[in-house]
């Protein structure tokens, strides 16, 4: 339940947090009340095309209900010919650490293997 608990825990305490990465997760408590409380906050979502875990379509249709709320800055990555387990790919991507250095101003170093 990573994602699942990321994004729950965001929406119980989002004073805590400046943006949102999730991997491969949908929201459970998607309600407009829960929503408001990150859809003003940067968030990037990254999701396997394939994914035989949690079907990507749970990303796209949090995606949708954030959009919809109006959350202007949020992306969605879908990584093709992938599944579930897309952890070192997401990371291995330039694209989240570049996200990170302009979303949340951190100084972030791109990981090694």
């Amino acid at each position: 339940m990573g994602a699942f608990g990321a994004w729950n825990y965001a929406m119980q305490r989002p004073n805590l947090f400046k943006g949102i990465i999730s991997v491969s997760g949908g929201i459970m408590l998607s309600t407009n009340d829960t929503l408001n409380l990150v859809k003003d906050k940067p968030i990037l979502m990254y999701h396997g095309e394939d994914d035989d875990v949690i079907d990507v379509n749970e990303s796209i249709s949090a995606y949708g209900k954030l959009r919809k709320l109006g959350a202007d800055d949020i992306e969605l990555r879908i990584v093709y010919n992938s599944n579930h387990f897309i952890t070192d790919q997401v990371f291995s991507d330039s694209y989240i650490y570049d996200w990170l250095k302009k979303k949340a101003n951190l100084k972030v170093k791109k990981r090694t293997k």
